[in-house]
């Protein structure tokens, strides 16, 4: 197993200085591992299980690693990770809202395409009505 020979290497990270980060970074290791062991043993049965089990890797993940980042990046507040952590945790929403709004130009233009065709052919139909 992985686990052990990473806790072996956090032991020599100075925790007095980073509590905090050190204690998150344990946290979404652990649950990292616990969900992949559960979604290894779960396989493809489930499709609700293995999406859920999905989401929890992602998070943990991003806090496992943002929490390590932050240890070894003296200079940053230890906080910054849990400032990014939700982005991160948000970003399949966003993929989606740009989806959606993607779609809805491509739905869009064609129509606004339309719509200044006829206001040049009307223009163009006025000049020529006007006497020269």
């Amino acid at each position: 197993m992985s686990l052990n020979p990473l806790l072996l290497a956090l032991l020599q990270v100075d925790y007095h200085n980073h509590p905090a980060n050190v204690w998150g970074f344990l946290a979404g290791t652990c649950l990292y591992f616990l969900a992949l062991e559960l979604k290894m043993k779960i396989n493809t049965r489930s499709e609700s299980y293995s999406r859920i089990l999905g989401h929890v890797l992602l998070i943990s993940g991003a806090l496992s690693s943002f929490s390590l980042l932050s240890i070894f990046l003296r200079r940053s507040p230890g906080w910054l990770p849990f400032i990014i952590l939700p982005f991160m945790i948000a970003r399949p929403l966003l993929v989606q809202v740009c989806h959606w709004l993607f779609q809805v130009i491509l739905k869009v233009t064609p129509q606004v395409g339309n719509f200044f065709g006829r206001l040049k052919r009307s223009i163009t139909v006025q000049q020529q009505q006007l006497p020269n």
